[in-house]
């Protein structure tokens, strides 16, 4: 995977209030300092600038009397963990195998993916399917939640125990407990936030 060759991402936030002083301006992110407001701490954006300093990025501040202010937010990019799937690739499967047991995850990817689907909302059933139709497995990609309610498997232990690792994901909002990145990554099991099912890039021909 390519990522754009630049070190830096950046957001502005800009409104058209009456402004800030230029006398003022240079005070704004001190700790304890306060403009026009009775009760404030000062403490809001003393505390926005330190945080992000503390990441090597930049908090600047430009404003305009009767015009406006505007605060730009500068970051250093990072790389993803390797545990994390920065885009499905569907092209070389024909069809979807969703192992969830939240409804919504299910109604997610049927609205997204074009190619045919297959929902199950609990291990037991997945894993009759899969006994019952080898042939078709090779040409399946599989989302697998981590957690079914009541049962004992994991999603873990579906994938490794169907011979899934080329073509299952895991799918879970437990995405950042240490001992479930670290199984992911002993198996080599890309991993996606459940958060961002309805998202992720999803690469195919039928789109």
């Amino acid at each position: 995977i390519k990522y754009p060759k630049v070190s830096f991402v950046s957001t502005s936030i800009k409104d058209n209030g009456k402004g800030i002083p230029q006398e003022i301006l240079p005070r704004v992110s001190e700790n304890g300092f306060s403009f026009e407001k009775p009760h404030g701490s000062g403490l809001g954006l003393y505390h926005a600038q330190k945080v992000i300093n503390s990441f090597g990025g930049r908090l600047q501040i430009t404003s305009e009397i009767n015009l406006g202010t505007e605060v730009q937010i500068k970051l250093p990019l990072s790389q993803p963990p390797t545990w994390f799937l920065p885009f499905v690739e569907l092209n070389h499967f024909e069809q979807v195998v969703v192992i969830d047991d939240d409804d919504s995850i299910h109604k997610i990817w049927s609205s997204r993916i074009k190619i045919p689907l297959k929902h199950f909302y609990d291990f037991k059933e997945a894993q009759k399917w899969t006994l019952t139709n080898r042939s078709a497995i090779d040409k399946s990609l599989f989302f697998v939640d981590y957690e079914i309610q009541s049962q004992t498997m994991t999603g873990l232990d579906f994938i490794l125990e169907n011979n899934l690792l080329k073509n299952a994901y895991l799918i879970t909002g437990r995405y950042s407990e240490k001992e479930i990145i670290k199984k992911c990554l002993e198996n080599k099991i890309k991993l996606i936030p459940k958060k961002l099912a309805g998202i992720i890039p999803l690469h195919s021909n039928e789109f």
